[in-house]
């Protein structure tokens, strides 16, 4: 799996997940921008999800409101979804930071109490029902995260890629090519080899020169 939790928190000043990533074959020198694009993915995600009055977390519930909280909701905003929103100012202070092994995401600030309110990372309790948004130490975003990160994730390593015509010139059937490609992005199937292959210019180039490219 390219992202694991390896811990989470909830203080008053500092609510977050901890969020390890797997960089390898990605150069050192790209890693800071692909941890920073990874970052801005996960605060989309989670805010779309957010807004869904869903879960991004693989197998949470999302509670939905009590009936005087919802009924607060519609007298205050004219909506009554569960979907974190009253003052907003909880939600416009997710954010991340690149740590040496990932990120963190979460919060930094005075917004970070609510949030745990929500999270219960904690363990403090209150009359919020738990909403996990992001996840606790050992869990795992839903499987449309995951993909996604993987994603970004194959698009670096096709990025930096090292691959030259002569490595090409004993290639001869599509089974040789995606052999090649599994092994050159650290891939297992042939959907994800043809996938970084594609995405990088380099790469596809390098393949169409060396009349490659119709095998994929």
């Amino acid at each position: 799996m390219a992202i694991k939790t390896t811990d989470s928190l909830g203080t008053p000043n500092r609510t977050v997940s901890e969020l390890k990533l797997d960089l390898s074959g990605i150069p050192k020198s790209d890693q800071s921008q692909v941890k920073e694009q990874i970052g801005e993915f996960l605060v989309e995600q989670v805010l779309l999800s957010v807004n869904s009055e869903q879960s991004p977390v693989e197998g949470e519930k999302w509670p939905k409101l009590s009936k005087e909280y919802k009924k607060k909701k519609l007298e205050e905003l004219g909506s009554g979804r569960a979907d974190l929103e009253l003052t907003g100012d909880m939600l416009d202070a997710l954010t991340f930071k690149n740590t040496k092994e990932g990120i963190q995401i979460g919060f930094f600030g005075d917004q970070a109490w609510k949030a745990d309110g929500h999270l219960k990372f904690s363990g403090l309790q209150n009359n919020c029902p738990k909403r996990r948004f992001l996840p606790g130490k050992g869990q795992d975003f839903d499987s449309k995260i995951q993909s996604g990160i993987d994603d970004i994730l194959l698009q670096a390593k096709s990025d930096s890629a090292d691959l030259t015509k002569s490595d090409l010139k004993d290639i001869e059937t599509k089974g040789d090519l995606y052999s090649f490609l599994k092994e050159l992005f650290g891939v297992e199937s042939n959907a994800e080899a043809k996938f970084a292959a594609l995405a990088s210019e380099k790469v596809r180039s390098k393949l169409e020169s060396a009349d490659l490219l119709g095998l994929l």
